[in-house]
């Protein structure tokens, strides 16, 4: 009987000391809105970039809410554009009410923030705002607009952007921003400016590099050929790009033979994508894929060696170079990493190893 009486207590008290717990979250949560509410109200512009801060890091739906709600009254520049990002650095579709009022903003800052937010919200009803608009715009702004357009895939914009283009009536990051363009939406009217700024060596380098990444779009046995004369320049950071979009001429040649002979290249960057292509061609590639694991020096390539076996587990020699790195690799990362790959942690035993390994 005592004891039953003692079980009970507890239990009283457990309930009471949750209950007392959850009111004293509610009231801090209130609390906490009532605070940002009035600091966007009577605030200074510091103080309600104080309360931004600590809105991004609670992450709470109201407190977004008010973000949004707040927003059209607010006239400090710098408050919209970190109100802004807010919502780039954490993903909520109350977004998309910020990007309507930001879009017509008179500050071309803000503006030029607002377009990009639109790129990792892409909504094609913003499209006839930018249409309307790209023409009065320049710089910073524009690029943002093609960044946009190119996250809706929308080709509405092809011919205007085509022809500032091969005008050369912009700079070389909203060109840069126009192959892209073209890339993501892979329409075939920039094709031939994506071909001749992949080999054009009057052009910056940047230039170069993105037109080589837009070849991606457009395998066909004519590009297969300009992409063989990239590989012969020899240049290492042509040649990586080379390699990044070479899986997808498979159909125009032996890319394998190139794809192999670039893991095994001195520069780093080439030897990344090369193993990132070999994911297509693990089990062929596996005895370099060892070589590659126990002998590279690179930090970079050890993990993406590692990330190739996520969708399925290794076996015999590279679990064993796997399960020795788990074991013993000196760097805590690549240690994780291979634990992980395996499928174990730090309270795993023998027998469950064994087990996984056969």
């Amino acid at each position: 009987m005592q004891v039953s009486v003692i079980k009970y207590i507890f239990i009283f008290f457990s309930i009471f000391a949750f209950n007392l717990l959850s009111q004293e979250q509610s009231t801090n949560s209130v609390s906490a809105l009532d605070e940002y509410t009035k600091a966007f109200k009577f605030g200074t512009p510091t103080q309600k970039l104080s309360a931004i801060t600590k809105i991004k890091r609670s992450k709470k739906d109201d407190e977004f809410a008010l973000l949004v709600e707040h927003y059209p009254n607010e006239s400090n520049n710098r408050v919209k554009s970190e109100i802004i990002e807010v919502f780039k650095q954490v993903k909520n579709d109350n977004a998309k009410s910020i990007i309507e009022y930001a879009i017509v903003d008179d500050n071309n800052k803000v503006r030029q923030e607002a377009y990009l937010l639109c790129s990792i919200y892409p909504d094609v009803k913003f499209e006839s705002n930018i249409l309307m608009n790209i023409s009065n715009e320049s710089g910073a702004v524009l690029d943002s607009m093609i960044v946009a357009l190119s996250a809706m895939k929308s080709t509405s914009a092809s011919d205007y952007l085509l022809e500032k283009y091969t005008n050369n009536t912009v700079a070389s990051s909203t060109k840069i921003e126009i192959i892209k363009y073209f890339t993501e939406t892979k329409d075939s009217k920039g094709e031939d400016i994506i071909k001749k700024a992949a080999q054009n060596v009057g052009d910056s380098a940047l230039l170069r590099y993105t037109g080589v990444v837009g070849l991606g779009a457009f395998p066909s046995a004519e590009n297969y050929e300009i992409i063989q004369k990239l590989l012969e320049e020899d240049i290492p950071e042509i040649t990586a790009r080379v390699i990044y979009i070479l899986p997808k001429y498979s159909a125009y040649g032996d890319v394998k033979k190139d794809i192999f002979e670039a893991a095994k290249n001195d520069n780093e960057s080439v030897r990344i994508y090369a193993i990132k292509a070999l994911k297509n061609y693990r089990a062929e590639a596996e005895d370099l894929l060892l070589y590659r694991l126990k002998n590279d020096n690179s930090q970079a390539i050890i993990m993406e060696i590692l990330n190739l076996y996520d969708d399925t587990p290794p076996t015999g020699a590279m679990y064993d170079a796997i399960k020795e790195l788990a074991d013993n690799s000196a760097n805590k990362r690549v240690q994780d990493r291979a634990k992980k790959v395996l499928g174990l942690d730090s309270s795993s035993n023998t027998e469950a190893n064994s087990e996984l390994k056969s």
